[in-house]
């Protein structure tokens, strides 16, 4: 399972993904004064925020997993 190797790597993808759709919300609000439809909705925030969660734990336990053996 390739995708296992890199859980790490998607967890930080997907936290900056997350950390990205923040800053392009509050910076449309910021200059614009009004949301501009560029970033996800709620349901997406939380499905990124999720499955990095999510990537991250598989990723220390995996690590945890090596140290053991």
């Amino acid at each position: 399972m390739a995708i296992l190797k890199y859980c790490y790597t998607i967890s930080i993808i997907l936290f900056l993904i997350f950390v990205g759709n923040i800053f392009v919300g509050k910076i449309s609000t910021a200059v614009f004064d009004r949301q501009l439809p560029l970033g996800l909705n709620e349901v997406f925030e939380f499905l990124i925020l999720f499955f990095a969660c999510i990537f991250f734990v598989i990723g220390i336990l995996r690590s945890e997993a090596q140290a053991d053996s």
